[in-house]
């Protein structure tokens, strides 16, 4: 949805694009062809820290095929140039100083292998944590950031202001839009606003979903402004309700279901012959699998459950009495954990396009099967009951929950566009090189809050000369 704003945030608007233009027309009569840009991400999940290593080249972005715009603002060669994952999720070292050192020195010692030398004290690196800290104690996550952000300014990079931190799971969702609309060359098309896909992400700890609904947004309402267009999104997050945390849940609901002395408990959406312990107060607790998707189904359904209508303010809700406006027909990409479960359950057509009525027949007659079964096809004994279970939530997660509909709404299941990984950090990486061209970054949550970077003198007097008008 793109509507027209507010006076203040016209006024900001103008203030961003003016500056841009005076700033880059006189970097274009001074800069090198081939001077090409770094930018660091360190992406703080549950399970790793993802290092990712950005270059783009505001002066080399190519000759754009005919029927599309060149955008102010926007860079066309963002690529990833280098991409590691380091265990275990920085959140199981809070507290603990001295691994904590060793874990982020060898991180750095890779990212300075992967920028050029003369490039790292303008290069900005920024660290990223998301749900895998958003759990933790507020006490224990800011000492733990406190003790990134004094590693970080030791660094050779360059740290801007606020870049080490705890990132919203909304923002999460956001930045994987912008990533899949950027891939897809939305953003310097002139296709309309109908013609972005939403985006579908779901991680260790939570899920996001994030769409540009063609009607007004009551609530969870992000803006986000990709060069000198300024989009309207709905955006919102699922704390707890990713692929890890889901699995949790569910335990902990049966051992509260069993309470007691019953240390052995029967898990419907494992496996039969998988197995697993848990502490619950102090006791260790047996689960076991009994392979029943019935079961199952009952039991993701109380998690996914809607309010009732008189709970539900404002209208429509999803989850509980989360807001979310209609999908109407609109095609979204499901990635990350969306990705794994409907792939390995031949639930997608040849296209990458989601079945989610034949993903959810399939899970049934899988989650029916033995650990052993499906162990002796070649599968990892560690995926067996979590393709179960994902087989199962995914479906009901999009069709009760979201409200989408199997005639009408088209799920692309897909890692990668053109052989690019759709990933949150890169459509971060893009809003920041649009604040090393002194744009502005935008971002919300129900209402505007607007930030303005690398304020110029130019700025300041534009600026002052619409107030004077307005």
């Amino acid at each position: 949805m793109i509507r027209n704003l507010p006076m203040e945030m016209h006024m900001v608007f103008l203030l961003c694009m003016s500056t841009h233009f005076a700033v880059t027309t006189a970097e274009s009569q001074t800069s090198d062809q081939h001077d090409d840009s770094y930018g660091i991400i360190m992406d703080g999940g549950s399970t790793g820290t993802k290092l990712k290593v950005y270059k783009w080249n505001h002066r080399t972005s190519g000759t754009l095929p005919d029927g599309q715009d060149s955008k102010p603002g926007v860079v066309r060669n963002l690529q990833l140039v280098k991409s590691t994952k380091f265990k275990p999720g920085i959140s199981q070292i809070a507290g603990k100083p001295d691994e904590l050192k060793g874990y982020l020195d060898k991180i750095m010692q890779n990212a300075v292998k992967e920028v050029p030398k003369d490039k790292h004290s303008d290069t900005p690196i920024y660290f990223m944590a998301t749900a895998g800290l958003r759990v933790l104690q507020i006490n224990e996550t800011e000492d733990l950031l406190t003790s990134i952000e004094h590693y970080m300014q030791t660094c050779p990079f360059l740290t801007p202001e606020n870049s080490v931190r705890v990132i919203s799971g909304e923002e999460e969702g956001v930045f994987a839009w912008v990533a899949a609309n950027y891939l897809r060359g939305f953003f310097w098309s002139n296709k309309p606003p109908s013609q972005a896909v939403g985006v579908l992400e779901m991680g260790g700890g939570s899920t996001q979903i994030a769409f540009l609904p063609d009607h007004s947004i009551y609530a969870n309402m992000f803006p986000v402004q990709i060069g000198d267009v300024t989009y309207l999104l709905y955006a919102h997050s699922y704390l707890f309700y990713g692929q890890n945390y889901i699995v949790s849940r569910i335990n902990d609901y049966l051992i509260a279901q069993n309470a007691g002395s019953n240390l052995n408990i029967k898990n419907p959406c494992m496996l039969k012959g998988d197995n697993t312990t848990v502490l619950s107060s102090g006791n260790s607790v047996h689960i076991m699998g009994s392979s029943n998707s019935s079961q199952c189904l009952e039991i993701i359904e109380i998690f996914l459950k809607t309010a009732a209508d008189n709970w539900c303010y404002p209208k429509p809700c999803a989850i509980g009495r989360t807001y979310q406006p209609s999908v109407g027909n609109l095609v979204f990409y499901a990635i990350s954990a969306f990705v794994y479960s409907p792939t390995y359950l031949n639930a997608l057509d040849e296209l990458g396009r989601l079945d989610m009525q034949l993903l959810k027949t399939n899970a049934v007659q899988y989650c029916q099967k033995t650990l052993s079964e499906v162990v002796a096809t070649g599968l990892n004994a560690e995926y067996a009951s979590p393709y179960c279970l994902m087989g199962l939530y995914i479906p009901s997660l999009l069709m009760n929950a979201y409200d989408f509909q199997a005639d009408r709404n088209i799920v692309f299941v897909k890692s990668k566009i053109n052989e690019i990984d759709i990933d949150w950090a890169l459509g971060a990486m893009l809003q920041f090189t649009q604040n090393e061209d002194n744009f502005c970054t935008i971002s919300a949550m129900s209402s505007y809050h607007i930030w303005i970077t690398h304020t110029t003198l130019a700025s300041v007097i534009l600026y002052t000369a619409i107030q004077i008008l307005f």
